[in-house]
C-alpha cells in the first residue's frame, strides 16, 4: 500500500512554515512513515497569484493513517480531515492525544497501535530520555522513500550524528524583515540600514499615498511586529546587567520593570513609522490551502 509520506502536527503554528518550492511531487514509498512531516508551501502561478489546493498524489490511495500528538485543541482541525479526505475519499485520518506526549510517547510507539505519524522535536535528539522518539522515527533521508527535501532550508534540518533524518521540519521561526525592493526602486528610495533611515523612508512612503508603509502580521494580542522589535532590544538591556539576569532567573516580578525600555521603544516605532494595526489585521489569510498542502 503506497502511504502518503507527511504529516500534520503543530498546525497551528503554520504561519512560520519553512520555505518550499512550488512544483508538485510524486511520492512513491511502501514503507510506513513512522516519522514527522513534509512541509510544502501553497503553489503559485508564473504571476504570483495562489493557485489554491489541488491533489498532487494519486487520490485513489487507501489508507488508515493515526496521527499521535499532545494538543488539546487539535479537535478544531477536524474540518480540515474532513476537507482533505474529499479530495482522497479512501484515506481515513484520526487524530489521538497523548497525555503527556513528550514523556509518554515512547510507551505509546512500543505499545500495539503504534501511530503512523506522530511529532519530534530537534531538542529529543541526543537526551536518553527520548531516545526511544528518536530510535522509532523512519530515516527520511533514505533515497528509497523518493522525498525531495531540497524545497527545506538545509541549516534547520536536524543533523545526527550518523547522518540519518528523523524528522524534518513543520515549522521554522524566523524573524526578520522583509522588503518590497520593487516599491523601493519604483519611488526612487534606498532601503534603510539604522533606526533613523527606517523612519525616514516610512514617512517619505506615507508622503507618496502609502498609508501602512511598515506591516506585519497581528493576531489581536500578540504580533510579529511586537516579537521583532521587543526580544532583541529587551536581550540586549539585560545582557551585561548581571543584577537584571539574578532577578529574571528568580522570576523576581520586580524584574518585569526591565521591559519597559523595550516597550517604550516599540510603542515609539508604531508612531514613528506609522504603523496600523487594524490594517495589519486585514492581511490575507491563506490557512486552509495551506493545512491542506500540509496534510498531503
Amino acid at each position: 500500500m503506497k502511504k502518503l509520506i507527511c504529516a500534520v502536527l503543530s498546525l497551528l503554528m503554520l504561519l512560520s512554515l519553512a520555505a518550499c518550492s512550488s512544483g508538485k511531487q510524486e511520492t512513491k514509498t511502501e514503507t510506513k512513515p513512522e516519522s514527522k512531516t513534509e512541509t510544502r508551501t501553497e503553489a503559485k502561478t508564473e504571476t504570483g497569484k495562489e493557485e489554491g489546493f489541488s491533489p498532487a498524489l494519486d487520490t485513489s490511495v487507501s489508507a488508515h493513517i493515526n496521527v499521535a500528538g499532545g494538543y488539546s485543541n487539535f479537535e478544531a482541525l477536524e474540518a480540515e480531515f474532513d476537507r482533505f479526505m474529499e479530495y482522497y475519499p479512501n484515506l481515513e485520518m484520526v487524530f489521538t492525544k497523548v497525555d503527556d506526549f513528550n514523556n509518554m510517547i515512547g510507551v505509546v510507539l512500543n505499545g500495539d497501535e503504534a501511530p503512523d505519524i506522530y511529532v519530534n522535536n530537534s531538542w529529543m535528539y541526543g537526551r536518553e530520555q527520548y531516545k526511544e522518539s528518536i530510535d522509532h522515527a523512519e530515516d527520511l533521508s533514505d533515497p528509497a522513500l523518493g522525498l525531495d527535501l531540497d524545497c527545506i532550508r538545509p541549516n534547520i534540518m536536524l543533523q545526527t550524528d550518523d547522518g540519518s533524518l528523523p524528522m524534518v521540519p513543520v515549522f521554522s521561526t524566523t524573524y526578520g524583515m522583509l522588503v518590497n525592493e520593487d516599491l523601493f526602486k519604483k519611488e526612487g528610495l534606498n532601503i534603510p540600514g539604522t533606526y533613523a533611515e527606517l523612519v525616514e523612508v516610512c514617512k517619505a512612503f506615507h508622503d507618496k499615498g502609502y498609508a501602512n508603509p511598515l506591516m506585519g502580521y497581528t493576531a489581536k494580542e500578540t504580533t510579529s511586529l511586537f516579537i521583532l522589535a521587543i526580544y532583541p532590544y529587551f536581550c540586549a538591556t539585560v545582557a551585561d546587567d548581571a543584577e537584571a539576569v539574578k532577578q529574571l532567573n528568580a522570576k523576581d516580578p520586580a524584574a518585569g520593570e526591565y521591559m519597559r525600555p523595550a516597550l517604550e521603544r516599540l510603542q515609539q516605532m508604531l508612531k514613528d513609522c506609522g504603523v496600523d494595526l487594524d490594517a495589519c489585521e486585514a492581511i490575507e489569510n491563506n490557512y486552509e490551502a495551506v493545512i491542506l498542502r500540509f496534510f498531503e
